[in-house]
């Protein structure tokens, strides 16, 4: 019987685990905390997005984000669903494609997990903190305190840093790197964006339906739509979180890079559209306030805000705009840009970009190549997901096939 250690019992790990018992081997877990699961159990807001029903490659990034496809073509999202539906979790899907369990409790994942776990008679070592993990000619030594664990096949499945508060503290990347593999720097990703505009501490609270398009040197890399919460220390909600990754990787590897956001608030119209718009609201109001004109379009704050950057009176009558000043306006609507100096910690960060460089690693197995036994899983891979059951479904799937081929492989030899 295949002796297997894993190290981390997040979702990752412990879907590893369950995978590599259920083909037969005798498996170790490995948690640093007193707890399986905990960062699961924040996961879609206490509700768990398990996967989503559209997965495409533009869902995630990395040094190599082809990688992550490779993987969920081995082990996908209809494969995970059913995977949970054995442990006794039934499925919904809501918000046109994310999918949790129809419970809306992440703690039931967490639990069904466990209990299979126990049903597995999976060996669970918590608060193992302070591993160190040696190569031997035939397999390797796990070492805990004074305690020592020869198995055949390792697999790292720590996690990154972000939300260390539910025990990922960054550990995985000392391992990878004393086993010799390669660690791309890792930063926060799906984290709030700090800006130095002092008109976002006038805005702190506002929420707007919008787009954000991430400015690098004025060029656009990327953009996402959604409700925008506009913050005194800058900019948070779901789509931010969906450029922050990318934000977080240039500014690490450009120093002298412009980075701006730019928000649009008005995006279900083109610029003619929202111009004709506005002069039809002028010709009705001419009389009206610019301090009330955009009440009832955008929210008051903002709207008295766009008038302050375009330096209009909140008293001038909308009816004597210039047709510059309507200009502007209409610029501040749809374009209002406001820099980007950096990104909040890996605190208040979901995941993290970058990890071990996934060009050293068999998306079939998630062996690493030159490592006979060695696998690496989930958040410590140089891969992060878009919100929406991304990063979830990439754990489940790296988990569950690392599991099946340790178990494999050892039986085979």
């Amino acid at each position: 019987m295949t002796k297997v250690g894993i190290v981390g019992a997040g979702a990752a790990g412990m879907m590893a685990a369950i995978s590599a018992a259920k083909a037969d081997a005798q498996v170790v877990l490995f948690e640093r905390t007193a707890k399986l699961g905990k960062k699961i159990l924040s996961t879609g807001n206490g509700r768990c997005n398990l996967t989503n029903e559209y997965i495409s490659a533009e869902c995630f990034h990395g040094a190599h984000p082809g990688f992550a496809m490779e993987v969920l073509n081995g082990f996908g999202r209809e494969e995970t669903i059913d995977v949970f539906e054995q442990m006794g979790i039934c499925t919904t899907t809501l918000n046109g494609g994310y999918v949790y369990p129809r419970s809306l409790q992440a703690a039931a994942v967490a639990k069904a997990m466990i209990r299979e776990l126990e049903r597995l008679n999976v060996r669970v070592i918590c608060e193992a903190d302070g591993l160190r993990i040696k190569r031997r000619k035939e397999g390797f030594l796990i070492e805990h305190g004074r305690e020592t664990y020869a198995v055949e096949r390792v697999i790292l499945a720590c996690g990154g840093q972000a939300a260390p508060q539910t025990g990922s503290d960054g550990s995985g990347y000392r391992l990878a790197k004393e086993l010799g593999l390669t660690v791309i720097p890792p930063v926060p990703a799906l984290v709030p964006l700090k800006s130095s505009d002092k008109c976002l501490k006038d805005l702190s609270g506002v929420r707007v339906s919008g787009r954000v398009s991430l400015l690098a040197n004025g060029k656009r890399v990327d953009f996402a739509s959604g409700e925008l919460q506009l913050c005194d220390y800058g900019l948070s909600g779901i789509p931010v979180f969906q450029i922050s990754g990318q934000a977080a990787r240039l500014l690490m590897e450009n120093k002298t890079v412009h980075l701006e956001a730019e928000l649009n608030f008005a995006e279900e119209f083109t610029t003619e559209e929202l111009k004709h718009y506005l002069d039809g609201q002028i010709k009705r109001r001419r009389d009206v306030r610019c301090g009330d004109f955009l009440m009832g379009f955008l929210p008051e704050k903002l709207g008295l805000s766009l008038f302050k950057r375009i330096g209009v009176s909140y008293d001038l009558p909308a009816g004597k705009l210039s047709e510059k000043q309507m200009k502007d306006l209409i610029r501040e609507i749809t374009a209002f840009r406001v820099p980007i100096t950096g990104t909040q910690g890996f605190d208040r960060a979901q995941v993290c970009a970058g990890g071990v460089d996934t060009a050293q690693i068999d998306p079939s197995t998630m062996e690493v190549k030159g490592i006979p036994g060695l696998h690496v899983v989930g958040e410590l891979l140089d891969i992060d997901g878009i919100c929406g059951g991304y990063n979830l479904q990439f754990a489940w799937s790296t988990g569950f096939l690392a599991g099946k081929a340790a178990a494999k492989a050892g039986n085979k030899r």
